[in-house]
C-alpha cells in the first residue's frame, strides 16, 4: 500500500487511527508527542475522556515546556463546564510558553466568551 493510501485509510478509520496512536506510545513511551497525539485522538471520544486526560498529562510530565500539550489538555478540560477554570490554567500555560501562537489566544478567548454567555 502506498503512503498516501495508508494515510487515507487511517484518516477514514478512527479505530485504526487510535490503534496506531496506541502502538506509537507503546513503542516509544518516553515520547511526549506520541502521548499528546494519543490524547488528542481520545478527546474525540467522550467515553474515553479519562484516558485522554491521562495521556495528555503524561505528555506534560515528559515535556512540561510543550505548549501544544498544554493546549490539548485545555481543549479537553473546557469540554466540561465544571472544569473551565482548569482549562483556563492550561491555556494560560500554553500562552506563557509560546505567546506568539494565535491558536492559544483564540482558545482562551473562546473559553472566556462561553463563560460570559452562560
Amino acid at each position: 500500500m502506498s503512503g498516501s493510501s495508508a494515510e487515507r485509510t487511517l484518516e477514514s478509520d478512527p479505530q485504526e487511527v487510535l490503534a496506531a496512536a496506541r502502538q506509537a506510545v507503546a513503542a516509544e513511551p518516553g515520547n511526549a508527542g506520541n502521548w499528546r497525539k494519543l490524547g488528542s485522538i481520545l478527546v474525540k471520544r467522550p467515553d474515553l475522556a479519562g484516558e485522554a486526560e491521562a495521556a495528555l498529562r503524561n505528555a506534560i510530565g515528559l515535556d512540561p515546556t510543550g505548549a501544544w500539550h498544554w493546549r490539548a489538555l485545555g481543549d479537553l478540560l473546557q469540554r466540561t463546564a465544571e472544569r473551565s477554570a482548569e482549562a483556563e490554567v492550561a491555556f494560560r500555560r500554553a500562552i506563557e510558553l509560546d505567546p506568539k501562537e494565535a491558536w492559544f489566544w483564540r482558545d482562551l478567548g473562546a473559553l472566556i466568551r462561553r463563560r460570559i454567555e452562560i
